[in-house]
């Protein structure tokens, strides 16, 4: 039996996307999320806010962290920190929000790609704050995620050239109309210092026109590609 020759065409996206810890939400912290875009010779002003929803005042200590969103890796010593802010403790009174505002700076150095930090509000007991030893002791906490994606001024689209992927679409087995269907694999590699999140569809659809086209979704899952890593599916 003669098969119909195949036409496989994939339309390709991305997204930036970002996962976050979890931690005991007592009170309100917004935006959860910050993202910018900049170059590395750029710097920005921000601010996210605190509310306390509670009855009595509290004391909150905000701390820098940067922060590996693959592994929940959160440090203050090591790793890219680019947000600064004045870290001291602050009063807030029942109903009462708190702006905290804060600089993103990046390194000169920072090369194109994507980097995280985290501001984390550890609320703290009164008796804590007094003492000098131990100024901090930890109830619960509240984070604010900080993205920055460094671009790059000479590329093409928001920092990156077109050939952020590296993508290939093969035919692994040929089918037979009506009794066998065709099986198709399709590979995705991310080769940017970005988070990408592939995005898009493979269309299968008959060269003279006959039958509808078939729409194949990629990445269902929605999963998120670090650099240097890849995902492969078959249809």
């Amino acid at each position: 039996m003669k098969t119909k020759p195949l036409i496989l065409t994939t339309l390709i996206s991305f997204l930036f996307l970002t996962s976050l810890p979890s931690y005991v939400k007592a009170d309100s912290l917004y935006p959860f999320k910050n993202e910018v875009l900049v170059s590395n010779q750029e710097r920005t002003n921000e601010a996210v806010y605190f509310e306390n929803e509670g009855k009595k005042e509290v004391t909150v200590s905000p701390r820098v962290y940067s922060y590996n969103p693959r592994n929940l890796d959160m440090s203050e010593t090591k790793g890219e920190i680019f947000v600064r802010a004045d870290i001291e403790t602050y009063r807030v009174k029942a109903g009462e929000k708190l702006e905290f505002k804060y600089e993103i700076i990046p390194f000169s150095n920072m090369a194109p790609g994507t980097y995280f930090n985290l501001i984390v509000f550890h609320k703290i007991e009164d008796s804590s704050v007094m003492s000098l030893e131990n100024p901090v002791g930890v109830i619960d906490s509240l984070s604010h995620l900080v993205v920055l994606h460094i671009t790059d001024d000479e590329a093409s689209v928001y920092g990156l050239t077109s050939n952020f992927a590296q993508v290939s679409i093969s035919i692994v087995e040929n089918g037979i109309p009506f009794l066998k269907p065709t099986r198709i694999k399709y590979s995705y590699q991310n080769i940017t210092n970005y988070v990408l999140l592939p995005m898009g569809e493979i269309q299968v659809f008959n060269r003279e026109g006959k039958y509808e086209p078939t729409y194949l979704k990629i990445n269902k899952d929605e999963n998120k590609l670090y650099p240097g890593e890849s995902i492969e599916e078959e249809f």
